[in-house]
């Protein structure tokens, strides 16, 4: 599996829910809530995207078994 690094991508969103495409190059939505940011992101043609609740860009761990908040 290739290591995806959404530093610069996410770096600038300090709270909420964010939505980037499944490959990781692709920004989609950002908003107060999970389902706002799903809609959203099913709105531009993406209907299983990944989501985060943000938080510091050094709070972040992707591992094998996804992504945790620490």
């Amino acid at each position: 599996m290739k290591t995806i690094d959404l530093t610069k991508l996410l770096a600038k969103y300090k709270q909420g829910w964010l939505a980037v495409s499944a490959d990781g190059k692709r920004f989609l939505a950002k908003g107060k809530t999970l389902q706002e940011v799903l809609k959203t992101a099913k709105a531009k043609g993406v209907s299983n995207p990944s989501v985060f609740k943000a938080a510091p860009v050094d709070r972040y761990f992707a591992g094998k078994n996804g992504i945790s908040l620490f």
